[in-house]
């Protein structure tokens, strides 16, 4: 038995000393071994694999889902408890109901915009509604109605209700506001794509995650008001599961194609390839060592391998020679290039058409040894100049560049010079733009500065009559509102005004920086104790820190510097509806820093780089609440250009706050 075995082990030994079972070994090894492993891969983990990570991602989407809708019924029932709050409610005491509690209704309904009725309700009876169809109709559920402030569901609708007391009695009850909130509002938190439907039901399962034959299931249980409610996102298992069991069927054909050619491929290259190319490989090397192109290869009785040995050959013979003759005319052509490279260089750097066309000449002249004439006359001749006519999109003949006593037949000669040609004829389109773009730049500045130092006089005339009004004029209620409302509509436009000519005056270079010794640390304690009520009445934490601040006076623009930080500092305080601002004044060697973060709407990503433009917004709920002209932060930036400063801008995403910051160079005096 030990004989036979080796005599076994023996015989599989010699089956690989020939270089065809080798070949075909390395092969196997390399090319179908791996494609193996990966098949039996994919087969057995592949599925798992994809169906945990299907999982894992659904139920991050689903968690987000369910705090989405959790936050906003939240936020619903909040502002239906705010709005039972307001005095205007004390109107329900009266049977006569003023409309103005139907406009409120009406409006908070539109401001949602979601399907919502929002009503008030006094013994069973509908008195204020913001739809007209519900006005004096019967509330079928009074009996529901089971604490002063609460909610219920019922078809398919969540009631949100909160008891109305009198402002001036708290003991006395008004009515009951009631807002009836449609579940199909919910759908827009929910996602339905790609094999993936997600909605809300009744569950009394405790199950998250529920893996069916042909589906995944998974559930996230919602919290008051939609208690016993879950989120549900039901998973197609075999859309999930398509892409993987495709390429598995892939891989198996591909597999079994590549063994055979594997096997094929072997048993013909170590017959008829392998002792050629040993040859070859020594006479290549030879030749590489040597640079000696004569050696010739003996001719092969295969009638391939014996035209690749006459086509080597041939290479040989020739490639001496096509070496000598490619060294040169690459000699020429890097000749070429250089001349090229110097004449544009000149070329660009002309600013009038006379020096562009003098410069031509002059280079042309040094390259082709030969008189050149520029010629006005369209005779055909030379190589012609075309300039670009912006106003009516076309081309017109400018000139042409005639080389004397030179006859050019040479295509890629003619070449050369057209491309020169080419190259002078957009430096004179690119000298007649600048012309027309620092035209045009003057006249839209000098536009903007005469418009709106014509606008200011009836503005200021209009902001003037408004205030004698409210001040001076017995105006009933709705009369104050419309006036007042005139009055800061002109106030609005006045500040967009001088926000435009200001950066009109930027632009022509006619506002006046006045550099004077300034101590930072005052001026921004003097525009946070201006703007503090404003944030005090939003109900904002402002904070102030200039603890680290060590840097002496320095020389800048005091008017300038205490408006870049106003308007900063306005912003964080318009876009935060909630939580603090801190300002932080630090310096270091090269910059004193003007560091104010909120905790407001935030700035997506994608908006970062266009938020300085002028005249822009990114769109945002709050946004929305705010309008503006989009020009503040450019103005701001271009002032603190003036200045010796610049404005740095980021945020982590959309209702992640903004850290604002403003560096002067700490130049001390």
């Amino acid at each position: 038995m030990p004989y036979l075995k080796q005599k076994a082990i023996d015989m599989f030994l010699h089956l690989f000393d020939s270089l065809k079972h080798k070949l075909l070994l390395a092969l196997l090894v390399v090319g179908f071994i791996p494609l193996l492993l990966l098949l039996s891969y994919t087969i057995f983990f592949a599925r798992t694999d994809l169906i945990d990570q299907t999982i894992k991602e659904h139920e991050i989407k689903s968690l987000i889902s369910v705090k989405l809708i959790n936050e906003h019924l939240q936020s619903i029932h909040n502002q239906i408890s705010t709005l039972a709050s307001l005095e205007i409610m004390n109107d329900l005491i009266t049977d006569d109901v003023d409309k103005r509690i139907s406009q409120i209704l009406f409006k908070q309904v539109r401001g949602l915009q979601e399907d919502i009725d929002l009503f008030s309700i006094k013994k069973d009876t509908i008195i204020a509604s913001s739809s007209i169809k519900l006005y004096q109709k019967q509330f079928l559920y009074t009996n529901l109605l089971t604490q002063d402030d609460g909610f219920f569901i019922q078809n398919r609708s969540i009631y949100f209700y909160k008891t109305i007391y009198s402002s001036f009695d708290k003991s006395r009850t008004l009515g009951v506001l009631i807002l009836k909130y449609n579940l199909k509002n919910l759908k827009k938190f929910l996602l339905t794509k790609n094999g993936v439907t997600s909605y809300i039901k009744k569950s009394t399962s405790q199950k998250k995650i529920d893996l069916q034959q042909n589906s995944l299931i998974i559930r996230h249980r919602l919290s008051s008001p939609l208690q016993g409610y879950a989120v549900v996102y039901n998973i197609d298992k075999n859309r999930a599961l398509a892409f993987i069991n495709q390429f598995i069927t892939l891989l198996t054909f591909f597999t079994i194609i590549i063994l055979a050619l594997i096997v094929f491929m072997s048993i013909k290259l170590s017959k008829t390839i392998i002792t050629p190319l040993e040859q070859f490989t020594k006479t290549t090397n030879y030749i590489v060592q040597t640079q000696d192109y004569s050696v010739i290869i003996e001719h092969y009785s295969s009638k391939e391998l014996n035209k690749l040995t006459q086509a080597f050959n041939q290479m040989l013979q020739t490639t001496h020679a096509s070496l000598k003759q490619l060294e040169k005319e690459n000699k020429l052509r890097l000749t070429r290039l250089i001349q090229l490279i110097q004449t544009l260089n000149k070329i660009v750097n002309t600013s009038d058409e006379d020096t562009c066309i003098k410069y031509s000449i002059s280079e042309l002249q040094k390259i082709t040894q030969s008189k050149v004439i520029f010629q006005t006359q369209n005779l055909q001749k030379g190589f012609n100049l075309y300039v670009t006519d912006f106003k009516n999109r076309s081309k017109l003949y400018y000139g042409s560049l005639l080389i004397e006593d030179k006859n050019l037949h040479d295509r890629q000669e003619i070449e050369f010079y057209n491309a020169i040609a080419s190259m002078i004829s957009l430096q004179l389109d690119r000298i007649r733009l600048i012309e027309n773009i620092e035209s045009a730049s003057k006249s839209k500045s000098s536009f903007i500065s005469n418009m709106s130092h014509e606008l200011r006089t009836p503005l200021n005339s209009i902001i003037g009559a408004t205030q004698y009004l409210l001040t001076y004029e017995n105006l009933d209620d709705t009369s104050i509102q419309t006036v007042a409302t005139i009055e800061s509509s002109a106030q609005y436009l006045l500040v967009m005004i001088n926000d435009i000519l200001d950066i009109a005056k930027i632009e022509a270079g006619k506002m006046e920086v006045h550099f004077t010794p300034c101590d930072i640390k005052e001026v921004v304690t003097q525009v946070f104790e201006i703007l503090d009520p404003l944030a005090k009445e939003k109900n904002l934490l402002i904070n102030l820190d200039t603890s680290t601040y060590s840097s002496p006076t320095i020389e800048t623009d005091v008017k300038i510097l205490q408006q870049i930080i106003m308007n900063l500092l306005s912003n964080a305080i318009k876009f935060t509806q909630k939580g603090k601002i801190d300002i932080q004044l630090y310096n270091n060697h090269s910059y004193v820093t003007i560091e104010i973060q909120d905790t407001g709407i935030g700035i997506a990503k994608e908006n970062l780089e266009s938020i300085f433009e002028e005249f822009t917004q990114v769109e945002n709920i709050m946004q929305k609440k705010h309008k503006g002209t989009g020009i503040g932060l450019s103005l701001s930036q271009k002032m603190a250009h003036l200045i010796n400063g610049k404005i740095e801008l980021d945020s982590k995403g959309t209702a992640k706050g903004t850290v604002a910051k403003l560096q002067l160079r700490n130049k001390s005096i």
